[in-house]
């Protein structure tokens, strides 16, 4: 008779494949996540051009000649941006000068929110707005009632705002200039060795 030898141990059972397909499954839905919320904001982001409607015709033809490339608002802004509307100057600069103005209280009541834009002082202007959010007789009464007041004050204010933008540059420039010369007296003023 044979001595008793044990068995050897059973094998390890194979790994699980359910944490990898739990990571599988996790990661895609993650990315569809993510990829469908960069298409709804980049939807919503540039909503669906509304210029070329015959009602906006009066705001075209009252904005057409402003040195101005981009008019925007939108109420859902954070703290008191919805309060002013935004008009920016044609330029090439990455943040061209921009004149606020005051708009009416009931635009934020009315869920306003549009973006115009062109390229050159020569073309249309595209105004986006989501339709979903925004009732046109809201935007056309809006758009209406303050182009006149851009027409009439933008350029003005568009001149005191690039002088002012000119101003406080010379001045930054200056003082850097005089740190300069300072930093270079204050070396100079110790003795040599």
């Amino acid at each position: 008779m044979q001595p008793y030898r044990p068995l050897p141990p059973p094998p390890p059972p194979p790994p699980s494949k359910a944490p990898l397909l739990l990571g599988i499954a996790a990661l895609v839905v993650c990315l569809g996540g993510v990829a469908g919320a960069a298409f709804f904001l980049v939807g919503r982001s540039r909503g669906e051009d509304v210029s070329d409607l015959p009602e906006l015709a009066r705001v075209q033809a009252l904005l057409m000649p402003l040195d101005a490339c981009k008019i925007t608002y939108d109420s859902a802004s954070r703290r008191d941006y919805w309060k002013h509307l935004h008009v920016a100057k044609c330029s090439d600069e990455s943040f061209p000068p921009s004149v606020p103005f005051a708009v009416d209280p009931s635009w934020k009541t009315k869920r306003l929110a549009f973006t115009a834009t062109r390229s050159s002082r020569t073309e249309r202007w595209t105004i986006r707005v989501d339709k979903h959010r925004v009732a046109f007789p809201d935007l056309r009464e809006a758009l209406e009632g303050i182009a006149p007041q851009i027409a009439t004050d933008y350029p003005a204010r568009l001149a005191t705002t690039v002088a002012e933008s000119k101003k406080a540059k010379d001045d930054y420039e200056a003082a850097q200039t005089e740190r300069a010369r300072a930093a270079k007296r204050a070396k100079e003023s110790y003795p040599s060795r």
